[in-house]
């Protein structure tokens, strides 16, 4: 006969679990820690290590029993809340854009997945798995495109939910709605390849720097930043570590200037890219371009390397401060006045939108060759002055 175990004991069960997902959430799966668990949970560092042999034991515990349908079931509701009606989708998105720790440590869990052995097992290729199938578990229509671009938008959401954007996405939610219920019709789109995403955004004037950067970049697009050193990257670019002890003070630094870099330099080159397909196809079709462009199979380090450095913006001061630094400047460049709010409420949906397509583009990677102008066209059709 089994022995029920004692009232503390569960509670103290539920409170290490309750704990490492407000670890992972609060602090990011990398500097989680056995000891970070123990002093959420209010327990001591004995009662942790009792119980599990490290923090992935524990925390794969967490993602069965609490969250490894908290994604899948957001998106499936959202999905579902289109047909609904435009406050049943805005509800179901509103979960994404102000999301619990429980959806913000799942998609930590998910990203780290892609580094972790057994994270990656347990965590990553399910999910990856399940979002494949669900975004094309219907071959006709626009089923996979709609369900594609609401993955886009609400696994971006999350990526996106550390920034501080004073911003009301009540009219954005009511776009996405109208958009994604009225699909357009199909058409082949160009060939334009945007072959700036495959160059270096690099050009300091010293070419040692410049290929350190690169080096840095091609590290943490392979093995995430936590696994990136600064050895693998002198080994990457043929830099001494004593070049670039002189410049930098360690790996944070060399990355912090590497994506500063990248920010300022890559985003001008979308943003041209972007403009010529206008000019030659009109924005819906551009838009649809940008998005296939984006998705491309060979350029899912490039991805990592978006998504990583997101990541460590939510969880590192000084990269936070990187990226608010950027979007203060693109802050000034928006309108004022009445139309400031509504473009201020796009641009966070871009953002987030962009995020998203990284992180799904990287899991279910056939995603690319959707025909996105069924989505692009009335979502840039919703953006009509009112």
């Amino acid at each position: 006969m089994m022995r029920s175990r004692p009232r503390h004991a569960l509670a103290n069960d539920a409170a290490l679990a309750e704990a490492t997902v407000t670890a992972i959430a609060v602090d990011g799966w990398n500097a989680t820690t056995m000891a970070s668990i123990s002093q959420h949970a209010e327990l001591t560092y004995g009662a942790a290590y009792g119980r599990y042999d490290d923090k992935r034991a524990l925390a794969l515990t967490v993602w069965r029993e609490r969250l490894a349908d908290l994604l899948p079931q957001a998106l499936m509701t959202a999905d579902a809340a289109l047909a609904t009606g435009p406050a049943a989708f805005a509800n179901a998105m509103s979960a994404f854009a102000s999301p619990a720790p429980g959806l913000v440590a799942a998609v930590e869990l998910v990203q780290a997945g892609a580094f972790d052995p057994r994270l990656r097992t347990d965590v990553y290729d399910p999910i990856a798995h399940w979002l494949d199938g669900w975004i094309h578990e219907d071959s006709t229509g626009a089923v996979s495109t709609v369900r594609a671009t609401l993955a886009y938008l609400g696994i971006g959401l999350v990526l996106a939910s550390w920034r501080s954007w004073p911003v009301d996405l009540s009219g954005e939610f009511a776009r996405y709605h109208r958009g994604l219920t009225e699909p357009a019709p199909s058409v082949p789109l160009p060939a334009d390849q945007a072959i700036h995403l495959s160059l270096s955004p690099f050009d300091t004037g010293d070419e040692r720097i410049d290929r350190a950067m690169e080096a840095t970049m091609a590290v943490v697009g392979e093995l995430g930043y936590h696994q990136a050193t600064v050895n693998r990257i002198c080994r990457a670019s043929g830099v001494s570590a004593g070049f670039l002890y002189k410049r930098y003070a360690g790996k944070l630094d060399i990355f912090l200037a590497a994506t500063d870099a990248l920010l300022r330099n890559g985003l001008q080159a979308n943003a041209d890219y972007t403009a010529a397909l206008i000019d030659q196809y009109g924005p819906a079709i551009a838009e649809a371009v940008t998005w296939r462009e984006v998705q491309r199979p060979y350029l899912s380090g490039k991805r990592t390397i978006a998504l990583e450095s997101n990541r460590l913006a939510r969880y590192d001061q000084r990269m936070h401060d990187v990226h608010q630094a950027r979007e203060d400047a693109f802050f000034a460049s928006l309108p004022r006045g009445a139309q400031q709010p509504r473009a201020l409420a796009h641009a966070y949906g871009e953002v987030s939108l962009g995020l998203g397509m990284h992180l799904v583009a990287n899991l279910a990677p056939r995603t690319w060759e959707l025909p996105f102008d069924q989505v692009t066209v009335p979502l840039l059709a919703s953006l009509a002055p009112e």
